[in-house]
């Protein structure tokens, strides 16, 4: 009885599978590309980020001081970028990763090390442009004075 259960492979084998198509080869490498061009037109489009010799005033100066719509419009199209690289990582690892066990554990690894960058990037970015934005529609001191505002306690009647 037990000798009729144990008829077929104990391990599993891996069909060989078709090589991917030129087409997905452009089409993983147009989402790498958007990737890369997304990021930069996202960084572009916030006005540039703040650079370490510029310090905390650099810092104040272009996320607290500056356009909240743009910074958080940059920070979108950052993200769709992101988002873009994912499909590339997994045609890569599944186009890299075919021939034997040690390149499919090496691509599935570097799959899941791309997808954590990823996550990552996203996680420290949206807590903070959130924190941001209750923190600007909360606190007074945030709100720049409105024209109108400005020239009626001017004190000019």
């Amino acid at each position: 009885m037990s000798q009729s259960l144990l008829k077929g492979p104990l391990i599993s084998v891996h069909e060989p599978e078709t090589p991917p198509t030129t087409s997905l080869w452009r089409a993983a490498g147009g989402f790498a590309l958007a990737h890369v061009v997304l990021i930069l037109a996202g960084i572009g489009f916030q006005g540039g980020v703040p650079l370490f010799q510029e310090g905390t005033e650099g810092i104040q100066d272009r996320y607290v001081e500056g356009d909240m719509a743009r910074i958080m419009a940059g920070g979108m199209i950052e993200t769709l970028g992101f988002v873009l690289l994912i499909p590339a990582l997994v045609f890569l690892a599944r186009a890299i990763g075919r021939r034997t066990e040690v390149g499919r554990w090496a691509a599935q690894t570097a799959l899941m090390a791309g997808m954590g960058y990823v996550a990552v990037t996203m996680a420290v970015g949206f807590p903070a442009g959130g924190a941001r934005c209750t923190a600007r529609s909360t606190d007074s001191t945030w709100r720049r004075p409105s024209p109108s505002t400005t020239s009626a306690s001017s004190g000019t009647s």
